[in-house]
């Protein structure tokens, strides 16, 4: 076999190959220097002869260089029954949908590009201003602040919180991360706690007066970190369950076992004190629920 057709059915570009055989120290033999000699006197002839068609070659012909301009790095043909590969949206379209990059001496197309019409157009509009999303390419947008994205996710965070059916999803994928990390760290499962376990909606309560109940308690620690480490919870988990700057809270509601766990572990007061009718909270209803 020749370089060429090793090249090709290794599916390896022949300069790539020619490299290759250059660090193992495989050179052309003085015969093989001759006939490429004698092929690039030949191409250079037909440039002269032909000028704007270098390289004259019958439809689907199998050199070296339409071959490798026509097959993917991924192995994957060109055209497989009337289709191709999209490299952009990653589907397989009707070869209609692809512009042609090459053609035969009949002016027959016989190489497509990559991208089908539709990305590349999507691409020009990009690329001349236009964005992609929202309504059908309207002018970019300034890009958000820190603060605004973080406004955003609240907000987005808020309208999931709503939909009880997001939550207990949200609650279970918690739960299985939880179980898979601890399982990483080498903590055996405990099959007791598991077992002791009610499947079902968790029951919630209103955060107004927990709320209520942390800001009372704040002047009592240094920070909103010492105050979380004392109900045996995290900073984070507990600052969805407080005022923010603006006097709003992110979520209306909370899980009762959260706020009774909190509660136990920083001992001023239980859940039973808090919601049964003090200042806090008048709803008998809430009394009932924490009972």
């Amino acid at each position: 076999m020749t370089q060429a057709q090793i090249s090709n059915k290794h599916q390896v570009a022949y300069t790539t190959f020619r490299r290759y055989l250059r660090k193992q120290k495989l050179h052309l033999t003085a015969a093989q220097i001759r006939e490429r000699h004698s092929r690039a006197a030949l191409r250079g002839r037909a440039k002269r002869d032909h000028p704007g068609q270098s390289h004259r070659c019958e439809p689907d012909c199998d050199c070296k260089r339409h071959h490798n301009r026509r097959r993917r790095r991924t192995d994957t043909p060109t055209v497989v029954l009337g289709r191709r590969f999209c490299s952009d949206c990653k589907h397989w379209r009707h070869i209609f949908d692809f512009h042609a990059r090459e053609w035969d001496v009949e002016g027959n197309p016989v190489g497509f590009q990559a991208i089908c019409k539709t990305c590349q157009r999507i691409r020009c509009r990009i690329n001349s201003g236009m964005k992609r999303r929202g309504r059908p390419y309207e002018p970019r947008k300034p890009r958000r602040t820190h603060e605004e994205q973080l406004e955003r996710a609240r907000e987005l965070y808020r309208e999931h919180c709503e939909n009880p059916e997001w939550l207990e999803m949200r609650r279970e994928y918690e739960r299985i991360y939880a179980e898979a990390k601890r399982r990483e760290a080498g903590i055996p499962r405990d099959e007791a706690k598991m077992a002791k376990r009610k499947a079902g909606v968790d029951v919630t309560i209103s955060v107004i007066p927990f709320a209520l109940w942390q800001e009372e308690r704040i002047p009592f620690y240094d920070s909103w970190a010492d105050l979380a480490a004392a109900c045996g919870t995290s900073d984070r988990q507990l600052r969805r369950t407080r005022f923010n700057e603006k006097g709003e809270l992110e979520q209306p509601t909370v899980r009762a076992d959260f706020v009774d766990a909190c509660l136990q572990h920083e001992g001023s007061t239980t859940i039973v004190t808090l919601y049964s009718g003090n200042i806090y909270n008048k709803d008998e209803q809430q009394l009932a629920l924490a009972a």
